[in-house]
């Protein structure tokens, strides 16, 4: 069975390491010598804490563990203490709450999609965080919001139109049309400049 066997060197295939990677040896073992040296010089400084920095956490965890735990064990005693009817109206405010919760943030996102569709056909499509900048539960307080923005979009793109159109206006000859005396080619460059601006072209 061993005579069927192909001896190669697999790691003639194998990718170059780079600069970084430990040396190895023929058989893989990585080669060691050097390795004292670098550890002591790549080792990351490490953050150490005094025992009584230490202590102060410990005691920080602790303290907020606790006052968990007896927050919890007050609304146990709490519901504990309770008559069935006071449980059941105890239960009920809080399902009314979250109802109210639930139904304000349905609002909200409501809002925002009917924001995001008037800024849209405004020709502006927003960005969510400028959306919820804009959105309210109220419906009409959004819609001065989207309008407001909408016009200050406006105001901008105004004003950065009218920057890029500032600038001097080309000179016309008022339908004077003037003959080079010779070609363009052939005039130096005081010639050819002192031509084109006699155009209105400069």
């Amino acid at each position: 069975m061993d005579e069927n066997k192909l001896h190669m060197n697999l790691q003639f295939f194998a990718e170059d390491q780079p600069e970084d990677a430990p040396e190895t040896n023929e058989t893989g073992e990585e080669v060691t010598e050097k390795q004292d040296n670098n550890e002591e010089v790549n080792k990351p400084a490490e953050k150490t804490f005094t025992q009584s920095e230490v202590d102060e956490l410990i005691k920080k965890r602790l303290e907020r563990e606790r006052q968990k735990a007896e927050n919890a064990k007050k609304e146990a005693e709490k519901l504990a203490e309770m008559s069935a009817k006071e449980r059941t109206e105890f239960e009920m405010n809080k399902l009314k709450s979250e109802k109210e919760q639930a139904e304000t943030d349905l609002a909200r996102y409501r809002m925002r999609d009917e924001a995001r569709k008037m800024l849209v056909d405004g020709g502006y499509t927003p960005a969510d965080d400028e959306l919820s900048m804009l959105v309210t539960s109220d419906a009409e307080t959004t819609q001065t919001n989207v309008k407001a923005y909408q016009s200050m979009i406006a105001r901008v793109k105004e004003q950065a139109r009218n920057e890029l159109l500032k600038g001097t206006t080309p000179k016309s000859n008022a339908g004077k049309e003037v003959k080079p005396s010779k070609p363009l080619e052939a005039m130096t460059y005081e010639e050819a400049q002192a031509q084109l601006e006699a155009q209105g072209l400069i």
